[in-house]
């Protein structure tokens, strides 16, 4: 049983960029984890370690998204409420000014998930997954996920190679990271895109919030699963672009390669 104690704020307990959300959490800033800009100039999401005060054995995180961006609040509140381990769900959220010019920042903080199942956002190859293992460890968690973010009229939108987690060590099972920190979309690559989205600067896909995007994009990387990354790795966008127009996603992506219809 981990220890556990009162929450403290005081100054000993942390370092001086540190942040108190809710009297609970500890967000320390000068600890940054990860840094997601995606081609969004001024408009960044930053991951600090974090601390919860009534167990410091658990492993946290706190996002905090810069004052450009536009955290979609109906998508927090929903996930809070939500009870599924293959996605992350928020445990706190607060706006908090800071000093200097950047203002009123909101930061969220959520439990820190397992390693990415694509290293370096799938620049480095991967065992290639089966069929089986695809089917029943990724598109059937992740459809039901789907779904019950479509029941509230939502969808995700941030699938990614840069966003798919193991919820643990054993690596037995993923979960899908942050979709509340930005519009829908910013943070997914043009190349796993529908055609009319690759055409779409990162920063004007906020009107897009359809969960037919979502299936794209899981049907997209269930191929970069079971090709143990990029199948197209050598083209670039603009060749994808053209070929995905002339030949369609399916010829490009497979080639002369064979799936089942179970997949």
């Amino acid at each position: 049983m981990p220890s556990t104690k009162e929450p403290q704020t005081q100054e000993k307990d942390r370092d001086k960029s540190s942040v108190i959300l809710g009297e609970r959490y500890v967000v320390h800033m000068g600890q940054i984890i990860s840094e997601f800009m995606h081609d969004l100039p001024l408009r960044r999401v930053f991951v600090f370690k974090a601390t919860d005060l009534l167990n410091e054995d658990r492993l946290m995180m706190a996002f905090m998204a810069d004052k450009n961006m536009m955290p979609r609040y109906n998508v927090l509140e929903k996930l809070k409420k939500l009870s599924n381990v293959h996605i992350l769900t928020p445990e706190f959220y607060e706006r908090k000014t800071i000093g200097g010019d950047f203002g009123s920042l909101l930061f969220v903080v959520a439990p820190l998930p397992g390693t990415l199942v694509f290293p370096d956002a799938g620049k480095e190859k991967i065992p290639a997954w089966t069929e089986l293992d695809v089917r029943e460890r990724f598109i059937r968690p992740i459809v039901n996920v789907l779904a019950e973010l479509e029941n509230s009229s939502l969808s995700y939108r941030a699938l990614s190679l840069s966003n798919i987690f193991y919820t643990d060590h054993t690596k037995t099972s993923i979960m899908i990271g942050e979709c509340f920190m930005g519009h829908p979309g910013w943070r997914v690559p043009s190349g796993i895109e529908p055609l009319e989205m690759m055409l779409i600067d990162p920063a004007c896909k906020g009107g897009y919030n359809s969960s037919a995007g979502d299936i794209y994009n899981l049907g997209m990387l269930s191929l970069y699963l079971l090709e143990g990354g990029n199948p197209v790795d050598n083209l670039s966008i603009e060749d994808l672009l053209f070929k995905k127009t002339t030949n369609g996603t399916m010829a490009t992506f497979m080639a002369d390669k064979r799936y089942s219809l179970d997949t």
